[in-house]
């Protein structure tokens, strides 16, 4: 029995050894090419846009027609999941337009790569994300404006 195991702990802490990390981020130029992308789909406007540890993005928004979708992006563009439901009426959404002000006020602050974009019911953008040296970061800008309210940095 335990020749069996000793062989499969091997090779799990080989397996352990060799996965490469993971990035659940997009860089800002990545993000462009979704908001173009999202846009193609339909999406006016935005609520939530969040990346995934496998670097798929699920855009939640409002497509033109007031519906309200929820769609998983791949790192590629592809669909991978798409819902949609009608929805009476749009609150604390921002526009693309928004969303590229934001972040560009995010990335004067050392934004790099971005995790996940919403917007708060004091149409506040809070977006994080990490700086260039890997530690995290949120930044807060007042939508539609780059006045950044409010950025915390881990030291």
């Amino acid at each position: 029995m335990k020749r069996t195991l000793l062989p499969l702990a091997g090779a799990l802490t080989l397996g352990m050894i060799t996965l490469q990390p993971v990035h659940a981020d997009y860089s800002v130029e990545q993000l462009h090419g979704l908001l173009d992308r999202s846009a193609e789909y339909g999406f006016t406007y935005f609520k939530d846009i969040d990346i995934d540890d496998d670097g798929q993005a699920e855009v939640e928004g409002w497509l033109q027609g007031d519906s309200r979708a929820e769609v998983k992006f791949s790192s590629q563009g592809a669909i991978v999941e798409e819902k949609s439901k009608r929805d009476r009426e749009r609150k604390h959404s921002m526009n693309d337009s928004d969303i590229r002000a934001a972040v560009q006020a995010a990335a004067g602050e050392g934004l790099v790569r971005i995790e996940d974009i919403d917007v708060n019911r004091k149409e506040i953008i809070e977006i994080d994300g990490k700086t260039a040296e890997g530690k995290d970061i949120e930044v807060h800008v007042r939508q539609g404006s780059s006045e950044v309210v409010k950025v915390d940095r881990d030291d």
